[in-house]
């Protein structure tokens, strides 16, 4: 089955954390659902998921990193390199960042990559002012989001000293 990776994934953890299959049970999910679930043979609904993973103390984007093979996805990799070099005074490598993904902005030729735009700007707050028009789009990008990610925190905690007061408000 597609979805047997999750189910082992899950199994893993859970036997990490020592929790018998009939924990869960507290919150709906038989011994039975969750036997079957990490041998592969069906999938929890969303929301049982999430429930058994709050009961392991454990965050959506962690199980999800582990799904990964322990490997966090790019834009998380790239929003934790420019926490460090800002947080290490390590400007030379804010501006690799910035430079590394800029070049993917181009919207004269139709190369609109708001994800690398977002990043590149979010490493350049921390080394130079962001010039109106590059605030202009950060900040019309964030009005238009309806449901926040992580990736749109990010982009808000490293150009939020130069927003203008009234971003983001509506």
């Amino acid at each position: 089955m597609i979805y047997k990776k999750y189910g082992e994934v899950f199994k893993t953890i859970r036997q990490q954390h020592r929790f018998a299959l009939s924990y869960f049970e507290s919150v709906g999910i038989s011994k039975g659902m969750l036997s079957r679930f990490e041998n592969g043979k069906s999938m929890l609904s969303f929301d049982k998921l999430i429930l058994a993973l709050q009961e392991m103390n454990m965050s959506l984007q962690t199980f999800l990193v582990f799904l990964n093979n322990k490997v966090p996805d790019y834009v998380e990799t790239k929003f934790r390199a420019i926490d460090t070099a800002y947080w290490n005074g390590n400007t030379k490598k804010l501006k690799e960042i910035y430079e590394e993904h800029i070049q993917y902005y181009n919207p004269k030729e139709g190369n609109f990559g708001i994800e690398n735009y977002a990043i590149a700007l979010s490493a350049k707050a921390h080394f130079s002012p962001l010039k109106d028009d590059e605030l202009e789009e950060i900040g019309s990008y964030l009005e238009r989001v309806i449901v926040w990610s992580l990736y749109e925190l990010n982009i808000l905690l490293n150009s939020v000293e130069q927003l203008p007061l009234n971003c983001c408000l509506n």
